[in-house]
């Protein structure tokens, strides 16, 4: 897993604490990572990482991403656009774990309006 990846991972597992401080601290945190675009692909990343993060964890990542891709989409070139529909695709077909196949559903409607 990449470093942005595993920062954003790290972050969204904060998102899943019952603990309020910590998800605000995280909130704070995730800001400005998201207007980055770089962070689509780390959170595609999160997203198909099933032996490695926990559900609720990649489940955050897919709605994060559903939400934060529009604006992005356009800066990527051809070949990062096939990548990430690839990913998805394959996210898709093998995820066992239902609440983060449709967040991964979500995304892929998404994609689809944005093509």
């Amino acid at each position: 897993m990449s470093e942005d990846a595993a920062r954003i991972a790290a972050l969204l597992s904060a998102l899943t604490q019952p603990d309020t401080t910590a998800i605000r601290n995280a909130e704070v945190a995730l800001k400005p990572i998201l207007k980055d675009a770089r962070s689509v692909p780390a959170l595609v990343e999160v997203l198909k990482a099933r032996g490695n993060q926990p559900d609720a964890v990649r489940h955050v990542a897919a709605i994060l991403l559903r939400k934060r891709i529009a604006g992005h989409w356009a800066k990527f070139d051809i070949s990062t656009k096939t990548a990430l529909k690839t990913e998805l695709l394959a996210v898709l077909a093998n995820e066992p774990e239902r609440t983060v196949r449709n967040g991964a559903v979500g995304v892929a409607a998404t994609v689809c309006k944005l093509e």
